[in-house]
């Protein structure tokens, strides 16, 4: 057993007794280890070969034990203990670490252990020192740093933009480093005690330089305040370009909405452009210009429909109702109330197998609901409606367009009398070839012998 002692190598046992393990670990032994007050311990056992040479239960024992600055190493060889624990620890510690080996067991032994003497030297002069309180500061600035990276960069998957992203990481890298120059400065300033208080600076020099350090310290801090002021500033005039950007995209969609005639759109979107922006301005007066468009739209709009509704007052065999969420007009005749559900223009109908029936004039299509209100059936001839234009033409259903309708697959054409029940509704479609210069369209749906015909303003009925 072989034992050296170390002093003022500021030498980090723990540390030292981890290289120690991995050492032996490297070098393919079986290894164990353990820490009493004090005290670390290493057992390394090596292969089937070196068992079957030294005994069983052979191992290489590493004893540590003292304090950074005045500590021993021990090396020998002696019994491997099943189950290392503290009472395991101190035999080893009181003597139960030497056994006695000879031959070439012995020789394989001695060369290990220089071994092993060389690597405990290197790590303690070079490579486990106690680290002072500025580099335990800077690991702990650099492990903060990382962590707080780590969160901001999942908070910028979906809560900030790429801006204040940038942002923040410099905010935290800053806070970094002015946590490492503190650190730095105190650690100069605990070296520069020690030369006091050993005797190598006077009082008035150590007060000198001190306050030198302080001031050099404190001129760094305002150039780094400066500097955060700076890129402050810089954030907030880039924030600020965007929101204008935004702001001048937003007023230039709600103009294109308002031209397109969507005024509502237009106004959700102004109201939007947060103010301070130079268009917040411009769009205050676009929202009052617009919310002025929509009232006027209501007001014609309701002019309009009063205007419907007293029309239909005053004319023969034609009632108000409500349909698809309108006011219109409805031909009432012989208790069955005809409803124009659409009115569709066409130059031609095709039909399925690819003939083309084209217009003489223009085809216009008319889709009636037709509800019978009456206590018994009623037969409806659809071919008997005409359509009469501004100049007083009166225009017969087309039976060859409405045999194309039917035809094309699309819709049927009612070509002759229906039925439809009491209380019953009936969809049903009629086509006319008119025209297409005639106006002011008007249904005139016929009555009974003795009734008088409907007519039926299409402007009205839509």
């Amino acid at each position: 057993m072989t034992k050296k002692n170390y002093q003022d190598k500021n030498c980090d046992l723990d540390t030292l007794s981890k290289d120690i393990n991995s050492w032996f670990s490297n070098q393919g032994y079986q290894v164990q280890s353990n820490k009493t007050e004090g005290a670390w311990v290493v057992q390394a056992q090596k292969t089937e070969a070196w068992r079957k040479a030294v005994g069983a239960s052979r191992a290489f024992n590493i004893v540590i034990q003292g304090q950074p600055n005045d500590f021993s190493v021990e090396v020998g060889i002696g019994e491997w203990a099943s189950n290392l624990t503290a009472g395991g620890v101190a035999a080893l510690l009181t003597g139960g670490s030497t056994l006695f080996i000879s031959g070439l067991a012995a020789g394989w032994s001695k060369k290990i252990e220089s071994d092993i003497w060389n690597f405990i030297d290197q790590k303690t002069i070079f490579g486990s020192r106690v680290k002072s309180e500025r580099e335990i500061t800077v690991v702990k600035a650099e492990e903060f740093v990382e962590e707080k990276l780590k969160q901001l960069k999942g908070a910028f998957q979906g809560f900030i933009d790429e801006a204040a992203y940038q942002a923040k990481k410099v905010e935290i890298q800053n806070q970094s480093n002015e946590t490492k120059k503190s650190a730095e400065l105190n650690e100069k300033l605990l070296k520069l005690k020690n030369a006091l208080d050993t005797g190598i600076l006077t009082q008035t020099e150590y007060e000198t330089k001190k306050a030198e350090w302080i001031a050099q310290s404190s001129h760094a801090e305002l150039d780094t305040k400066a500097r955060l002021e700076q890129q402050a500033l810089e954030r907030e005039i880039r924030e600020r370009e965007q929101k204008e950007r935004q702001a001048s995209q937003w007023l230039e969609s709600a103009i294109n909405q308002a031209t397109k005639g969507n005024f509502s759109k237009a106004l959700e979107t102004l109201r939007q452009i947060p103010n301070g922006t130079e268009a917040y301005f411009q769009a205050q007066s676009k929202i009052s210009e617009y919310e002025q468009v929509i009232k006027n739209q209501i007001l014609e709009q309701q002019r309009i429909e009063k205007e419907k509704e007293e029309l239909i007052a005053k004319s023969k065999n034609l009632v108000a109702l409500t349909h698809n969420g309108k006011r219109v007009a409805a031909a009432l005749v012989d208790k069955t109330i005809h409803i124009v559900d659409s009115v569709t223009r066409k130059i031609t109908i095709s039909a399925v197998f690819g003939e083309t029936t084209f217009a003489d004039g223009e085809f216009v299509i008319i889709n009636l609901v037709v509800r019978n209100e009456d206590k018994k059936s009623r037969n409806i001839s659809a071919s008997m409606m005409t359509l009469i234009d501004s100049e007083g033409r009166e225009f017969q259903t087309s039976s060859t367009a409405m045999t194309a309708l039917t035809m094309s697959g699309e819709q049927k054409a009612e070509l002759w009398s229906t039925q439809i029940q009491p209380g019953l509704d009936k969809d049903i479609t009629i086509v006319f070839d008119i025209p297409p210069t005639a106006q002011d369209l008007k249904l005139k749906v016929p009555s009974g012998l003795f009734g008088q015909p409907a007519i039926l303003p299409l402007s009205l009925a839509l």
